[in-house]
């Protein structure tokens, strides 16, 4: 990679002193990209974010700003006041990152990404992400997916063995220069459309799913060359046959795994393509496993009964 690259990260940060260690530490992380220039905003609610971050000790590469938005109609709001500051800076960068407050990416699935995303030009896929969760033993399991799915098509572009992910979404995205320009040209940029366009069960849903259309980014952009719900694509590692580490980035709260209810953050990241059976090790996916099979087993009972 060129060492003039320029990279451009927004971060909405809704001001909570609990999230602010997520904050830094996803923020520090940045020392570790072999960039020539980064320049990070933060947008906040609330102008006591900037002496939150005071504390923070960046190198010269790296500059932060804080951009307050004190008259928000709805805190959900906040994840779209990017888009208008974004929009004007397409010549000044290279790259273009939006992520959640609490989404680290390491330095080396970062450059995946990018050299991906190379191989992919004019197949009218865009690389993501897979979003995973640590426990205290060093174990990933996965936080977008409450069930394992059917392997899809293994997709070869570029030397690169890909799949479609049944679920695309990583709380975040990253565009190159030329995939931003079609981004926000598109009629899923405007902070007006959020209601009408990405995945289909959030469509009419009001604020409900906001936040989170704000990071699916173009995911569910309609392309005419590709095949399935949405364009996003991962490494696949046919050898392990599972996704590829370098797709890698981690959800710093991990509150999905430990999270009892929650049935998100329960599937091993090397257990997404087998059947349930497999991952069912984990004491609370078993938990989880035994309600729902229990559940569905008493309506098929009821609907036997005379």
């Amino acid at each position: 990679m060129a060492r003039d690259d320029r990279l451009l990260v927004h971060i909405p940060f809704h001001y909570s002193p609990q999230r602010l260690p997520f904050l830094h530490q996803v923020v520090r992380n940045f020392q570790t990209y072999d960039l020539a220039h980064i320049d990070i905003v933060v947008d906040s609610n609330q102008a006591s974010t900037r002496s939150a971050l005071d504390s923070l000790s960046l190198p010269p590469f790296i500059q932060i700003a804080i951009a307050v938005h004190g008259s928000l109609k709805h805190p959900f709001d906040l994840t779209w006041v990017h888009r208008p500051a974004m929009a004007t800076q397409l010549p000044n960068y290279d790259y273009f990152l939006y992520l959640e407050d609490d989404i680290l990416i390491p330095w080396p699935s970062f450059l995946a990404h990018l050299e991906d995303q190379n191989r992919l030009t004019g197949s009218g896929y865009s690389r993501g992400f897979l979003r995973l969760e640590r426990d205290h033993q060093g174990r990933h399991f996965l936080a977008d997916f409450s069930e394992p799915m059917q392997k899809p098509a293994i997709l070869q572009w570029g030397g690169a063995a890909f799949i479609q992910p049944k679920y695309p979404y990583c709380a975040c995205w990253l565009y190159h220069r030329s995939q931003m320009a079609e981004f926000i040209a598109s009629s899923y940029w405007p902070e007006a459309n959020y209601n009408h366009c990405n995945p289909p069960w959030a469509k009419g849903k009001g604020r409900l799913f906001k936040r989170e259309k704000a990071a699916f980014g173009m995911a569910y952009l309609p392309q005419d060359r590709i095949p399935g719900p949405h364009r996003v694509v991962l490494p696949f590692d046919s050898q392990r046959q599972m996704i590829d580490p370098k797709a890698w980035i981690y959800h710093l709260p991990a509150n999905y795994l430990q999270d009892p209810v929650s049935h998100f953050g329960k599937i091993p990241v090397d257990r997404l393509f087998h059947s349930p059976i497999l991952w069912q090790l984990h004491p609370i996916a078993l938990t989880l496993n035994i309600h729902r099979g229990t559940k569905k087993l008493g309506r098929l009972w009821q609907r036997l009964q005379p």
